[in-house]
């Protein structure tokens, strides 16, 4: 998809734009071999301390850009739209996206819908016992 012309059908919203635009630390998104998106701040200083910290991964030395993008109801439009610019994107989210805004994402995918929906089932019973 790198160097694919975005169409008007690829961008859903010209706020998603603005919103890649207005990220903060945003320039690296337009340099990076990977971009690894998260929710929200919090999210961001935990993953960049994980990788940092416990894997010994310099996020600026291998070309990875970790951006957070406000909000877990961006992380799908927003993914898809980056991999014009870059080869390798990837969502990081809560678990709680799985029910809440993946909704449409699993519909299409039978199988990954019933895996969460087993693992839903086995974290009640779990929590429950």
């Amino acid at each position: 998809m790198v160097n694919t012309p975005i169409t008007k059908e690829s961008l859903r919203n010209e706020k998603d734009i603005l919103t890649i635009l207005n990220l903060q630390r945003s320039a690296r998104l337009f340099f990076a071999t990977t971009i690894i998106l998260v929710e929200g701040e919090g999210d961001y200083h935990l993953h960049r301390a994980l990788m940092e910290k416990l894997c010994g991964i310099k996020l600026e030395s291998e070309d990875i850009a970790l951006i957070e993008i406000g909000g877990k109801a961006r992380l799908a439009r927003i993914k898809s739209l980056l991999r014009y610019f870059c080869p390798r994107v990837v969502a990081l989210a809560d678990l709680d996206y799985i029910w809440t805004d993946a909704g449409n994402e699993l519909k299409a995918n039978s199988d990954l819908s019933q895996l969460c929906e087993e693992l839903w089932t086995n974290a009640e019973l779990e929590l429950s016992s």
